[in-house]
């Protein structure tokens, strides 16, 4: 069969919401006297965050992860993440001793390891040689469950301290700054318009939104390397190696930037050609000279990105989402807008002036995110010697 289980537990979930909503229960966690459901809208969500950092540390389809938790929330993301990414889940028995456990991983080839705080200590051996996802009972439980689990966990749970060690809720935290970036981009676009419409009315913002398709098709090469240093980035950051990340970070700048350089000279040489594309009828016509200046200008918004991307990503892959997010909204939606008020406002330059804020709050809060997690890197470093 082509569809896998993480295929048909989204089928289901589609059939099952038209008929009682779309955040059903999906499972329920019991904690001594009292219980805590967990809705299908967050077990698809914690799926998705959890899917993407194991896929950050390197695991990849075809692996085998060992997944050694008794029946609980964490088992049912644990399955469907690994599944999702082609990766074999090995469950094994909660009551394995350490010993049979670490020969079982051995014996299956296995990656990494979820496993309950609760067992962490006794399995220290186990944390010692494999990357391992250290999940909590109050993971799923809120009100009175949470602080009956919380204390629960206080008294019998101690973690060992170790970089193997990669806490639950950590790794969902990350993904919730992530999922924000896709907001400050969208709220942008809401400002960029506004201004648009107040120097030069509806004309500009069909301008504006005809020529950002194309630089956001010439934005994909920054995008796919900067998507892909997050995985190197996290098996380097699991290791500790942070001279390993530096070089991450450099390599990956200066081919995306090769790309970002072609792609910029393509739009600016073939500015015109390209605005055929929005303006062959009659009607539209009219828009080509001024699509083309747009195209011309925005072209080298895409020139310093790799820089930005890069930089956010990283910090990604290190489990530094907050930081992520603040270096993308000072980078996409804080620099960019004062940039282009400034420009189309004070200097009073028009749909021309937005044009060039954009660019210049681009290419300003990139070079100041790699200056940052080159800082940051260096000082990383500098405490292991």
């Amino acid at each position: 069969y082509d569809e896998s289980c993480y295929d048909y537990l989204l089928a289901s979930y589609k059939r099952v919401s038209r008929d009682i909503g779309d955040d059903y229960t999906a499972f329920v966690t019991p904690v001594g006297p009292v219980e805590s459901e967990t809705g299908m809208k967050r077990l698809l969500s914690d799926i998705e965050r959890v899917a993407s950092f194991i896929d950050s540390i390197g695991i990849k389809k075809g692996d085998v992860m060992t997944a050694f938790l008794p029946t609980c929330g964490h088992a049912f993301v644990a399955f469907y993440s690994l599944i999702k990414l082609g990766v074999i889940a090995n469950f094994v028995h909660p009551l394995t001793p350490p010993a049979q456990l670490c020969e079982i991983m051995q014996h299956t080839g296995s990656k990494a390891v979820f496993m309950l705080d609760l067992f962490a200590g006794a399995y220290s051996s186990v944390i010692e040689k494999y990357p391992t996802i250290v999940c909590s009972t109050s993971d799923f439980c809120d009100g009175i469950a949470y602080q009956y689990a919380k204390g629960n966990e206080m008294q019998n749970a101690k973690v060992p301290e170790h970089s193997n060690v990669h806490i639950y809720k950590d790794i969902l935290v990350v993904g919730i700054p992530a999922s924000l970036e896709q907001l400050v981009l969208s709220v942008l676009t809401i400002f960029i318009n506004y201004m648009l419409t107040i120097v030069s009315g509806p004309v500009a913002v069909a301008v504006y939104t005809a020529g950002w398709r194309i630089i956001s098709i010439g934005m994909l090469p920054a995008i796919g390397i900067g998507t892909a240093a997050i995985s190197v980035a996290g098996v380097a950051y699991g290791a500790r190696k942070y001279e390993n990340l530096r070089v991450t970070a450099r390599y990956a700048v200066k081919v995306a930037l090769i790309a970002s350089i072609i792609v910029c000279i393509i739009l600016n040489v073939f500015a015109n050609q390209i605005s055929f594309i929005f303006s062959y009828s009659t009607d539209s016509a009219v828009l080509a000279p001024k699509i083309v200046e747009a195209l011309q200008i925005l072209c080298f918004f895409v020139l310093f990105m790799p820089f930005g991307i890069v930089s956010a990503n990283i910090f990604q892959s290190m489990g530094k989402g907050t930081i992520s997010l603040i270096l993308t909204t000072l980078r996409s939606f804080i620099l960019e807008v004062i940039f282009a008020a400034l420009f189309a406002f004070g200097f009073n330059m028009g749909a021309v002036g937005i044009y060039a804020g954009l660019v210049c709050g681009m290419s300003v809060g990139s070079v100041n995110s790699y200056i940052y997690i080159n800082y940051y890197l260096k000082k990383e470093i500098d405490k292991k010697f």
